[in-house]
């Protein structure tokens, strides 16, 4: 064991690292006396477990449905004695009966539609004794599972006669049991996961050979709610050249493995032999996995979702697959494509879960009972392998601290410990009897026979009964620990309903309460008049200043009960609401994250009553405004960002939360289908998913309801919500569970103050109270491990990617205390002991928010931005969080395009896009990356070269134009032209040469713009007999535009070549390009232009603006004047400005064959003006003014040729014009396809 000093007096004990990736700590206040012994806060040497003892309920009851689609259920049973009356409470309404002589009742009991229903069923003898409630759930479904099929896609083209069909699958309330899905009728296999975290998969789907097949997915619930969705996809037999799976498809390994066998893919030619040398490429498509070559080189950490290699001499690439963290059938897929080869490959893989097993509490912590009574919640806890539910494995429940005993309800056995097996949900469940002495008792839960495999532990505060009157209290706070005053809150007990206003230290009492059981209790925020700031009070002016919430909550006769900590309310902007009747599309944002988005289609949002709207007034009732029925004063919608400590539970399943916010109003609904889109915070991989969670008011916890996929550049997830959002509020964005698990301390030392169990304790989304003894533990806190040291998305190091602060606050003297830590740093399996850094009566001056105050959009590879990291405090004031010892923490989505050290410097590495995240006290900001590299880079051409029939061509001269460099093709077609320096983001055209005889065969291609070093794929050069082009004339910049415009010709299928001057000789040619040309030909060979075009050939020409070039446009004023039917002036009307837009009905598709133009890429044009048709016009500025034209056919002189005009002599490449030249190398194919048809 390490230690490290963290303070004056005070020590942090490290223990080593048992496993990477997410982190699983546990807290130990130390108790501040010597005699607390080990643990400090209640630890095993300082407890003592109490006997068991017999069931104290005497009322047994016969198990209902767990869930129905019924309004109403029947519970029946037996009373503990006859005649005793039996009352059902937590319902759509109290129902009571009375046991008949034999003890046995049935009573209806009324549910919430749509709900867990907590029904606690209380009996009170004859003799008008009480007996403990016992607590019963039910669920209420009538809302159908939600399904979607992932693969094939919708529209997809398979070149194989049968697939499978896998997908997602998850139902929220009836859950996974009784959950099946059929495909074309026959039933899929489904794998459980979490919420709605499930996959169907069935293979050997048949497709028609003849017609589109539509395959139909049927999800149906326990109950019976079914849902349908389908996808219609083609099977297209396979022709000329093709790719298929040759092997490595279907496989199944353990998550987070290598697959066994590598994928390969097989290219034939069209003849059926092999096609050798051909570079295939291997992406994931979906599940976060990483890909290598299959020659032992391992995963590339610059391009790890991609990988390229060539085909070996029988024409097999290779690939080993790493799959990602889910389990499930089908649930991870790589796709293998090839350019110029139709079709795709796919590979489904399996994965099972992994042998590393973990243990987290799910539902049932910080629950409040009274003495010798039964907890309202059972205690849940699931078993995991950090990322997906293990079923079948023996979870032991011991009480460690008190008297009370623990029961499997599914056994019936009852003792200090018991075991429990998991479901296939991974979750085991059993009742807890709380102890006879008031006070906090802990119930430990850990793999049975594997101690050290997992733990995780319930506390339980134990009330005393028999108070002179029953009351109900608690604080509400904001997220930076303020009190807030003013708010009003009501208590809904039955037909009861009570008020109360939250004092000045923010303390809310319902005293004198008649009546017990489940209970509403209501916090309206928007009446907060006021907060208990760090420096005093601070008067609030602005509307509805806090949102809505609501809890659940039992009331315990004779009992002074109250909230397990205090409530905390997210603090709305004063300003960036959404207005919002109904009519028309809405997006929320995140201030501080510019890539949260969110849409509320119109119509679709069922607001609830305490909607605040833009004046101020509150709605009243559930209203569904739309189009035809819109609000006459807009709602208010928000989203804000919620500090992941201020979350109202913690996440189940050991999952850390990337990002936590609250949408107002809570308890709001949309019906249509809508997208999330989110910051790729958590440093996950491109295909990866993040759960997407909801708190559920009426549980107490949070539901996973979908599921976002990290795009493909790494910086954003995006949640398809195909049913809606069913609640707004609380809610989370998480991935994974956890990876280790902390040890307990068994030392002790000095500290103040001492932690007794008025304290609330809070990190990470969890609540503690104190110890009895002063101190107290916070076990089974998750945080992120995403980011190792290949940057995110790498191999997890085992360090947290966030810190975390520890504070607490407890009532005193009328007043509040607050205690805080210094952010604390943690590493996997790590355990600390701390002390509070302050200690005050009033709140600690902690960040509000978080904001980027630079921009990063123009950086330049190699370059360094110097940080504006800056945090608004509760008190409103602006500091800078820039370093580590402030608490920031940074992230960035892409290394290889910027990377951001401790310090908040950004070092710009590559070109391309990223996204960086800071973080700091549970908050987070994000601000985008663009990064440029003038710097060349160094590239590979590979190719091959064929026929027309497919057949490999060797000897042919394949050259990269404007390089100078050339190589024959092998035997087998291929080529490699290879270790080329070329330009950031410059088009490039490669092209292949055969004479035969008198003929000319030309194959060419013009190529991606390449922004990495690596290699390029050419394709397949087909060689057919080739037209020639002739650039010609003197353009002012020199020869080297003239010379691209001859290759771009080329890789447009044309053999073009360059020369300064016009020839007497053209028959060759079939397109003639002209460039810059300043009065330079003679009156004879502008003639030779004009009979050029009337033998039924193609010319382009090229004008300018009036200021520079009189002799240009005089040029081509005089050949347009002897080739047009109707008469067009050059020039004459001024610079014409952009942007120029293409004529979507442009002759001859000159806008849109071989590519779709949308704009030409000029700079300071001039304009043709006179008679043209609108066909005629191929662009036009912003005054409508032509800038570009194409006539053929009867716009010509004898009806023959073809003629373009574009009024910029060097638009082509716009050396000098700083234009984005992206589109030339398209509008050039275009022109060329124009003039020779």
């Amino acid at each position: 064991m390490t230690q490290v000093a963290i303070g004056d007096d005070e020590q942090q004990q490290l223990r080593a690292p048992r496993a990477a990736g997410l982190v699983l700590l546990a807290l130990t206040a130390l108790c501040g006396a010597p005699a607390c012994g080990g643990g400090g806060g209640g630890g095993p040497a300082a407890t003592s477990v109490g006997p068991a003892s017999p069931n104290p309920l005497g009322i047994s009851i016969v198990p209902p449905p767990a869930a129905t689609l019924a309004p109403v259920v029947v519970v029946a049973g037996k009373a503990s004695a006859a005649g005793s009356a039996v009352t059902v409470q937590g319902g759509a309404s109290e129902a009571s009966v009375v046991a008949g002589t034999d003890r046995s009742f049935s009573v209806n009991v009324p549910l919430v539609a749509d709900r867990r229903n907590a029904l606690f069923l209380r009996e009170t003898t004859p003799t008008g004794e009480g007996l403990p409630a016992v607590p019963l759930e039910v669920v209420q479904d009538g809302t159908p599972p939600r399904v979607a099929i992932e693969f094939p896609a919708d529209g997809a083209t398979l070149t194989s006669s049968t697939t499978a069909v896998s997908g997602r699958v998850g139902d929220l309330l009836s859950g996974f049991a009784g959950l099946s899905v059929t495909v074309d009728g026959v039933p899929a296999v489904v794998d459980r996961g979490f919420g709605s975290d499930g996959s169907f998969w069935l293979d050997g789907v048949v497709l028609d050979p003849f017609a589109p097949t539509q395959i139909e997915v049927v999800a149906t619930d326990a109950v019976g709610n079914e849902s349908t969705t389908s996808a219609t996809v083609v099977f297209q037999e396979p022709a000329g050249f093709t790719l298929a799976a040759d092997g490595g498809d279907g496989q199944t390994a353990v998550a987070g493995q290598f697959a066994a066998a590598p994928l390969e893919v097989g290219l034939s030619r069209p003849d059926g032999s092999p096609l050798a040398g051909k570079l295939v490429r291997f992406e994931v498509a979906a599940g976060g996995g990483r890909l290598a070559p299959d020659d032992g080189s391992g995963v590339d950490p610059s391009s790890p979702q991609r990988v390229q290699v060539l085909t070996d001499s029988i024409g097999v690439a290779r690939a080993r697959f790493e799959l990602g963290s889910r389990a499930g059938r089908g649930v991870h897929r790589v796709r293998a494509d090839s350019v110029d080869v139709e079709g795709q490959a796919w590979f489904l893989a399996s994965a099972v879960a992994g042998s590393e097993l973990q243990v987290h509490a799910v539902t049932g912590e910080l629950q409040s009972q009274v003495a010798g009574g039964v907890a309202g919640r059972m205690l849940e806890a699931r078993v995991t392998d950090g990322a997906n539910p293990i079923a079948g494995r023996a979870v032991r429940f011991q009480v460690m601290g008190g008297t009370g005993v623990v029961r499997n309800p599914a056994t019936g056995v009852q003792a200090a410990a018991v075991t429990a097996n998991s479901d296939a949900t991974g979750l085991a469940r059993v009742q807890y009897f709380t102890g006879a002495e008031p006070g906090i008792e802990r119930i430990e839960a850990r793999l049975d026979g594997l101690p050290e495999a997992g733990l995780t532990q319930f506390t339980l505060r134990v009330l005393a009964a028999g108070q002179p009157a029953t009351s109900f209290g608690g604080f509400v706070i904001d997220g930076g620990l303020q009190p807030l005053v003013g708010g009003t809150c009501r208590l809904q007990l039955g037909e009861l309903e009570l008020t109360a206003v939250t004092d000045e230290r923010g303390r809310f009492l319902f005293s004198g309460i008649e009546g017990d059981g489940p209970a509403t209790l209501t916090i309206d925020g928007d009446t907060v008049s006021a907060v208990l700031g760090p420096a005093g009070f601070v008067p609030v002016s602005v509307v509805a200043p806090y949102p809505t919430v609501t809890r659940e909550v039992f009331i315990a006769p004779g009992v002074a009960g109250s909230l397990p900590g205090p409530l905390v309310l997210p603090r709305l902007p004063s300003s960036g609401g959404q207005l919002y009747n109904g009519t028309s599309d809405v997006t929320l944002t995140l201030a501080g994250l510019p890539g949260f988005r969110l849409t509320i289609p119109a119509g679709s949002l069922t607001l609830p009553p305490h909607t605040v709207l833009g004046d101020g007034s509150s709605l009243g009732a559930t209203v569904t405004p739309s189009p035809g029925d819109p609000l006459p004063v807009p709602a208010i919608l928000t989203a804000v960002q919620v500090a992941i400590d201020d979350l109202p539970a913690p996440l189940p399943d050991g999952a850390p939360a990337l990002l936590g916010w609250y949408l107002s109003p809570g308890g709001a609904s949309v019906s249509a289908p809508t997208t999330l889109k989110l910051p790729n915070l958590g440093g996950l991989r491109p295909g990866a998913r993040a759960a997407v969670q909801f708190f559920d008011e009426a549980g107490g916890r949070f539901e996973r309801f979908a599921l976002a996929t990290v795009e493909p550049d790494g910086r954003s997830l995006v949640a398809s919500l195909e049913g809606g959002l069913a609640t707004s509020g609380w809610m989370a964005l998480s991935a994974g569970g956890a990876a280790g698990i902390a040890a307990t301390f068994d030392e002790s030392a000095a500290a103040t103050p001492k932690f007794s169990p008025l304290w609330s304790i809070r990190l990470g989304g969890r609540v503690v109270p104190g110890g009895a003894q002063g101190g107290f533990e916070l076990r089974d806190v998750p945080v992120r491990d995403g980011i190792g040291d290949q940057g995110a998305g790498g191999v997890a190091d085992g360090l947290a990617d966030r810190m975390l602060r520890v504070t607490g606050v407890r009532e005193s003297g009328g007043g509040l205390l607050f205690a805080t830590t210094a952010p604390l740093t943690f590493s996997a399996g790590e355990s600390l002991a701390v002390t509070p850094g302050s200690l005050s009566s009033l709140p600690p001056n902690l960040p509000a928010s978080l904001a980027f105050g630079l921009d990063l959009t123009a950086l330049v590879s190699g370059g360094v931005a110097f940080p504006s990291f800056v945090a608004t405090l509760s008190n409103g004031a602006k500091v800078s969080v820039v370093s580590a010892a402030a608490g920031a923490t940074y992230v960035s989505t892409d290394a290889h395009v910027a990377t951001v050290d401790d310090g908040g410097v950004v070092t710009a590495t590559g070109a391309g896009s990223a996204t960086i995240g800071a973080f700091n006290d549970g908050l987070a900001a994000s601000v985008d990356v663009a990064v440029t590299n003038p710097a060349p880079l160094t590239v590979s051409v590979v190719g091959s070269v064929v026929t027309a029939e497919g057949a490999p061509v060797p000897g042919a001269t394949v050259s990269l134009g404007g390089l100078g460099v050339s190589v024959l093709s092998a035997a087998d077609g291929s080529f490699a032209l290879a270790d080329l320096v070329v330009q950031q983001g410059a088009g490039l055209s490669v092209t292949a040469l055969l004479e035969v005889g008198s003929s000319l065969l030309l194959g060419s291609a013009a190529l991606p713009a390449p922004v990495d070093d690596g290699i390029v794929d050419a394709g397949l050069l087909s060689l057919q007999v080739a037209d020639r082009a002739l650039v010609f004339g003197e353009p002012v910049d020199g020869t080297f535009q003239a010379e691209l415009v001859a290759d771009a010709l080329t890789a447009a299928g044309l053999f073009a070549e360059y020369l300064p001057t016009l020839p007497t000789d053209l028959d060759a040619y079939a397109v003639l390009w002209c460039a810059e040309t300043f009065g330079s030909l003679t009156l004879a060979q502008e003639q030779a232009l004009v009979e050029f075009v009337q033998s039924g050939r193609g010319l382009h020409l090229s004008g300018e603006r009036d200021a520079c070039c009189s002799a240009a446009n005089a040029f081509v004023q005089r050949i347009l004047d002897g080739l047009l039917v109707n008469g067009v002036t050059v020039g004459g009307a001024g610079d014409v400005s952009g942007p120029y837009l293409v004529n979507p009905s442009a002759a001859g598709n000159a806008d849109s064959q071989p590519n779709d133009l949308a704009q030409l890429p000029l700079c300071a044009a001039g304009a043709l003006v006179g008679s043209i048709a609108p066909k005629n016009v191929l662009a036009a500025g912003v005054t409508d003014l032509v800038v570009a034209a194409v006539f053929e056919g009867s716009d010509l002189i004898g009806g023959l040729g073809r003629v373009s005009v574009v009024m910029d002599t060097d638009w082509e490449f716009l050396a000098g014009c700083e234009n984005p030249n992206a589109d030339a190398f398209e509008a050039i194919a275009n022109i060329a396809s124009f003039l020779a048809p």
